[in-house]
């Protein structure tokens, strides 16, 4: 693998390396109506989609396409901190119904079909937040990704120094059990390449601390060469947070 993120001390996971050709009608049909992921952050976004927002917004796009947005909650966190136009496009039509609904959002209904007929460089940034790990044969998806990304494809998801399926991680006692449905390790790097797109970037950021969660990482790419020779995660202008106060003295 061309960046083979640690996973030292990290939950145990069993990777099935072969794939299944039947995977990719499968895993299209049980997410078009899937209600797996929530349509919002019902206690506030987590610290990853925070994070996420941030970071992009901390380029000063003046557009910006969530690829695989559900129904935008994440498109939501965002628009509290940038004015760029927010796109958001995703296979589920009651995702994307519920999004305009109630978000307010600039959302369709598509998939990395419906990329091409955007345009070349038609956004400033194009992300994805756990989405392209749901999609067992991705090249065709990570070429659109990077045709339609005029500066950057911002990515969060599962990476493992093996590459395919994942069989079997561990739950919240440390016992075995079936990994979540239709999630895939893929070889970021060398996907991105070989569409002519470079890794930026590449941060640890787990989602949470059992299961599959500890591998999500972020992974800033670009296909223009001139941003290779940036010390890139110094632009992410994240500020640190503030130290805890001192504990008041004992009365």
């Amino acid at each position: 693998m061309g960046m083979p993120p640690p996973d030292d001390g990290l939950p145990e996971v069993t990777v099935r390396p072969t794939i299944d050709p039947g995977d990719v009608a499968d895993v299209r049909s049980f997410y078009v109506n899937s209600t797996v992921q929530p349509f919002r952050y019902d206690d506030g976004p987590e610290s990853y989609a925070v994070f996420i927002a941030e970071a992009i917004a901390s380029f000063g796009p003046s557009s910006v396409l969530e690829f695989g947005c559900g129904a935008g909650r994440n498109l939501a966190v965002l628009r509290e901190l940038t004015a760029a136009r927010l796109v958001g496009v995703d296979l589920n039509p009651a995702a994307i119904a519920w999004g305009r609904d109630n978000f307010g959002l600039d959302l369709r209904v598509g998939d990395e079909a419906w990329l091409p007929a955007q345009g070349r460089d038609a956004f400033d940034i194009v992300y994805t937040v756990s989405v392209i790990d749901h999609i067992p044969e991705p090249e065709a998806a990570v070429a659109a990704l990077i045709a339609a990304a005029a500066e950057f494809v911002v990515i969060y998801e599962i990476m493992h120094r093996e590459t395919g399926r994942l069989a079997q991680m561990e739950d919240r006692q440390g016992q075995p059990t079936e990994g979540y449905p239709f999630s895939y390790f893929h070889d970021y790097p060398r996907l991105f390449a070989s569409s002519g797109a470079w890794n930026l970037a590449d941060i640890a950021l787990p989602a949470g601390p059992t299961g599959v969660l500890p591998y999500y990482r972020l992974q800033v790419y670009s296909k223009r060469w001139a941003w290779r020779r940036q010390k890139l995660v110094s632009l992410l202008r994240l500020q640190r947070p503030m130290p805890d106060p001192p504990d008041p003295p004992a009365r």
